[in-house]
């Protein structure tokens, strides 16, 4: 997956997940690895995989205290998979739920501006703009 070789480690991950049914880190490599596989001729089949392993995992992690960053991560690629989905606005929603769960998460505010402007929202993604480049600018150490 590091390395962008997604249709070589799709097949991988999931002879490891046989192996290992449970594996949350392994089903999340699957998820990533499946959202990724833009050239395969079954994307969309991916994509509606990804997305009801996204749902089974958030349904777990939304049970888990303190997890949120986890379950930020979760919705986030939710958000991925719809949008590629051409579901702009289930896209903008799960972004949305990455963005309550942690608000400095700076890929889901990237990607709803990016959706508003392109659902024609642009005085919403002015705003929230405003709030990227403020979170941008802010040092973390």
């Amino acid at each position: 997956l590091k390395k962008g070789q997604f249709d070589a480690a799709c097949p991988l991950i999931e002879a490891a997940l046989r192996q290992e049914p449970t594996s949350d880190r392994l089903k999340m490599g699957l998820v990533r690895c499946l959202l990724m596989r833009r050239e395969s001729a079954d994307y969309v089949v991916d994509l509606r995989r990804a997305l009801r392993m996204l749902e089974e995992s958030i349904r777990i992690y939304e049970g888990i205290p303190g997890q949120e960053k986890a379950l930020a991560w979760r919705h986030f690629y939710a958000g991925m998979a719809l949008w590629y989905l051409n579901q702009s606005e289930l896209a903008l929603a799960a972004f949305d739920r990455a963005l309550r769960l942690d608000a400095t998460f700076h890929q889901a505010l990237y990607n709803s501006i990016t959706i508003l402007d392109e659902l024609g929202r642009y005085e919403e993604a002015r705003l929230r703009k405003q709030t990227y480049i403020r979170i941008a600018t802010i040092d973390p150490f």
